[in-house]
């Protein structure tokens, strides 16, 4: 089969390997479509100290089943499918209280694992997804970036009513503020740039304004008006903002006191924060590193539902 392995930071190269053979338990899936997630690009630009090359990356797939082992019995060869990139040990404390998305020796495909930038990858069967005829496999392979999302709005704890603000216009970013909005709260998008902050309107926030506007602040204290910003996600890509303004610092500075900055992407290198807003403001800082099983089967029942758009964010 040909594959893309990342060989080290900046270098790609074409390979053929042999196609994988499936476990017991497993299932060979011949991938139709593959997203480039935050993370790949991350990793291509420069190192990461939790991916290890070299490494087939891709991680947000979809496919058809090519072969299955002996003891799956669930899902059936030229079914398609879309895919968990996680894989959870099921042995450490963590596994054993049901919060396995903080799994001691957490592994996923396309980042600790050889991942779907090829032609076949093996998978475990119980994280396979069984996806409708009519649905386009790009749309399936959106599953696994709108479950980041749902896992970073769960985490969050945003309630209806509350008001929430999105640093960022990556897919994440977009899906957070839909899903924010499916909750009930007023959402307002901070895009990377002024054609990604119409996107995120079109796509149901309350307003957005882009990160380079020299109003910036002034712009986001007239779109709040007198109402508190309970929540600010983080996302998307640091080096699109300004110097003297990262992500991470305006959302402290956004939200309110006693709010919640909840970091779903765009802080993966060292970044140098004011830390006495966080003290004075009693605010929280919250990671959302990936999700759960049922995070991903909300974000499947939700586009399939057709209640987010994910059409819109495929480039």
């Amino acid at each position: 089969m040909f594959c893309m392995r990342l060989v080290a930071p900046g270098q790609l190269e074409q390979r053929v390997m042999e196609n994988p053979t499936p476990g017991p338990e497993q299932a060979l899936v011949r991938v139709a479509a593959c997203g480039v997630g935050a993370c790949d690009v991350a990793a291509f630009g420069s190192p990461l100290p939790w991916v290890k090359t070299p490494l087939v990356q891709g991680h947000e797939f979809a496919g058809t089943i090519a072969a299955a082992g002996n003891r799956v019995y669930h899902c059936k060869t030229g079914q398609r499918v879309c895919v968990e990139a996680t894989v959870f040990c099921g042995k450490c404390h963590h596994c054993r209280s049901a919060h396995e998305y903080l799994c001691l020796d957490l592994k996923g495909l396309g980042v600790q694992l050889d991942g779907a930038f090829s032609e076949y990858v093996c998978v475990a069967a119980d994280k396979l997804h069984p996806m409708p005829g009519e649905m386009p496999f790009e749309v399936g392979a959106m599953t696994e970036p709108t479950a980041h999302a749902i896992h970073a709005v769960r985490q969050s704890r945003l309630a209806r009513g509350e008001r929430a603000i999105v640093l960022g216009s990556d897919a994440p970013a977009l899906l957070i503020a839909q899903l924010a909005k499916l909750r009930g709260a007023q959402v307002l998008v901070v895009a990377e740039q002024e054609r990604q902050a119409a996107l995120a309107k079109s796509l149901g926030a309350d307003d957005a304004v882009a990160c380079r506007d020299p109003k910036l602040a002034e712009r986001v204290a007239a779109l709040r008006g007198s109402r508190v910003i309970h929540v600010a996600f983080v996302s998307g890509h640091e080096s699109a903002w300004p110097p003297d303004g990262h992500p991470v610092q305006r959302a402290l500075e956004f939200v309110d006191k006693g709010g919640r900055v909840v970091l779903a992407g765009a802080a993966r290198g060292p970044v140098s924060l004011s830390l006495g807003r966080l003290q004075s403001g009693e605010l929280e800082m919250i990671g959302a590193a990936i999700y759960r099983r049922e995070d991903f089967v909300e974000a499947f029942q939700q586009i399939q539902l057709r209640r987010v758009k994910v059409r819109e964010l495929i480039t």
